[in-house]
């Protein structure tokens, strides 16, 4: 599992390890409003993900998806979205 946390990496990482469009350098928080950076991303290069899904799910990311969480430093919620090969 490749997790990206250093802000000087995140920019080439929110493009590079999205399997779709990239992922954004912030979003609006839906509490306060107020933009949220992208605060880490979460790959799954390796599977370990997969060994985890439970038998009675009908969504669960596979070997190639990225989780990106973004953190509101006004409110201190967090948001994430994922996406996958």
């Amino acid at each position: 599992m490749k997790i990206v946390i250093k802000q000087d990496e995140l920019t080439v990482a929110a493009e590079t390890l999205s399997y779709q469009i990239p992922f954004s350098k912030a979003k609006r928080c839906r509490f306060c409003k107020s933009d949220a950076p992208l605060f880490m991303l979460v790959n799954d290069d390796k599977g370990e993900l997969v060994t985890l899904r439970p038998d009675d799910v009908r969504v669960w990311p596979h070997d190639c998806s990225t989780i990106a969480i973004y953190f509101c430093t006004n409110c201190g919620r967090m948001k994430a979205t994922w996406n996958q090969g």
